[in-house]
């Protein structure tokens, strides 16, 4: 067997250590109820209007110009873009509290991998 096979073996060896992955599902879930505490917290209030409208759509804010890079697409800061907005972080903070495609995608991906490195290595 040469050298290098047997260096390749070794690291394979020392990275297919499964670690439980309960800290990082926690990690994940506090990190989406954080968020989720974020975006709730306007439409609660009723300060979205405040917050992120323009003064002619009834909000606080002047208008200057279609309102950033994150607004542009979708047309400036007018109300139904904002909600749309909102719907789609409130939706991606809920993806993120239940896991939601981390383990189809992720998951899947490395241990295809690892399959692949168990084949050439025997």
């Amino acid at each position: 067997m040469s050298v290098l096979f047997q260096w390749w073996r070794a690291w394979l060896d020392l990275l297919r250590h499964r670690e439980v992955g309960t800290g990082l599902a926690w990690f994940r879930m506090l990190v989406g109820i954080a968020l989720l505490w974020e975006l709730c917290g306007p439409l609660l209030t009723e300060s979205v209007e405040l917050l992120w409208f323009t003064a002619s759509d009834g909000g606080y804010q002047t208008a200057r110009g279609p309102g950033g890079w994150r607004w542009r697409p979708l047309g400036g800061t007018a109300p139904t873009a904002v909600y749309q907005m909102l719907a789609v972080g409130i939706a991606a903070a809920l993806g993120t509290i239940l896991g939601a495609a981390g383990g189809a995608l992720i998951g899947n991906a490395v241990e295809k991998e690892q399959n692949r490195d168990d084949i050439r290595c025997r």
